[in-house]
């Protein structure tokens, strides 16, 4: 196996591990990502929805401005556009910002900020986005990205960020190389403003070259809910947990998966996620919290200890699937569901 470089999953800069940014300041109830296409100009081995530039999936303006106002009225105060690549379409990108903000969201979106060609360019889309109303960019730089999107485009945009006051918060995945993670991280200074790296997804374009870089977690060293809030694909599929593929896979067969906003009513499906019991469990207990309860329950305590007694995982995700395609799902979450509600009675 090749050598695993410093660990930057875990490493302090990882403002993931504290639960710091953005969009933590918001419950998981209350977020929606909308992932408005699968097309991107870069196709990155990382990509968790198999984002190309030959993909042609992108979801109806209409449909994304529908999904936002249903979900105002929902509870919904937090919205990030993400991909595949947004910015792709500015025009419309600004339309859906606006009238997010409008909604009364707090508004924000990610991109590889392939835009960043010049300084000039960089900030006058900065500044357009802000007078649109947006709150905060993500943009990604990593060994990934590079083949297609230059460091110095996404430095550009950072700093332009830095220049009109948007809250920049930088997505970062370790690659092979450390010395050139080392230069990304210090070309924009991640270690002193941080950097977001999730767990890794195993639905890329091709993620066999770089599974020796990220750890594999035992339930009980997962500690994070980030993730369980609701992410909405370009095909229009509805899920309780943003980390999604292009097909929802994993999905299939379990509780996070909601609907699909082309079938149902759009109303029904933040009526799923907000009144699932399970659901209630997942935005708020972590992996570490349900494992250490399953593991002491008199009557399933032993079979799960068994079956899981081995089991590790590259992102908190993985957890989910593998619990709610065990064979004992039924048991498992029939049991979580009651604790979780007996537990808020006595709160």
């Amino acid at each position: 196996m090749p050598e695993r470089p410093a660990d930057y999953v875990v490493d302090a800069a990882n403002r993931n591990l504290a639960a710091e940014g953005v969009c933590f300041e918001f419950p998981n109830i209350e977020k929606i990502d909308i992932l408005v296409t699968f097309r991107c100009n870069a196709a990155c081995a990382h990509c968790i929805t198999r984002s190309h530039p030959k993909r042609t999936e992108w979801l109806e303006e209409r449909e994304v401005l529908d999904l936002l106002a249903v979900g105002a009225e929902q509870g919904k105060r937090y919205t990030s556009f993400t991909g595949g690549e947004p910015f792709l379409d500015f025009p419309r990108l600004l339309r859906c910002v606006r009238f997010a903000k409008q909604k009364g969201y707090f508004v924000c979106a990610d991109s590889n900020a392939f835009w960043g060609v010049t300084d000039r360019r960089a900030t006058d889309w900065v500044q357009r986005l802000v007078d649109a109303g947006l709150n905060a960019l993500f943009p990604s730089a990593d060994h990934f990205h590079l083949p297609f999107v230059s460091l110095d485009r996404v430095r550009r945009v950072v700093e332009a960020c830095d220049r009109v006051g948007l809250p920049c918060e930088v997505n970062f995945a370790p690659g092979p190389d450390p010395t050139e993670n080392e230069r990304i991280i210090g070309a924009l200074d991640l270690r002193s403003r941080g950097y977001f790296c999730d767990g890794l997804e195993l639905t890329g374009n091709d993620v066999s070259g770089f599974l020796h870089l990220y750890p594999q977690l035992s339930p009980a060293e997962m500690d994070d809910i980030g993730s369980m809030h609701m992410g909405v694909g370009a095909g229009g599929d509805v899920y309780a947990n943003v980390d999604i593929s292009d097909d929802g896979a994993g999905f299939h067969g379990t509780p996070l998966l909601l609907g699909n906003i082309r079938r149902e009513d759009l109303t029904s499906l933040f009526v799923a996620e907000r009144e699932r019991p399970i659901l209630a469990l997942t935005r708020t207990r972590g992996p570490r919290e349900v494992d250490g309860w399953l593991r002491a329950h008199a009557e399933i305590g032993p079979g799960y200890a068994a079956r899981f007694a081995d089991r590790r995982y590259y992102s908190p995700t993985a957890y989910w699937f593998d619990l709610f395609h065990a064979p004992e799902a039924a048991r498992y979450i029939s049991a979580l569901e009651a604790w979780n509600t007996s537990s808020a009675s006595v709160k």
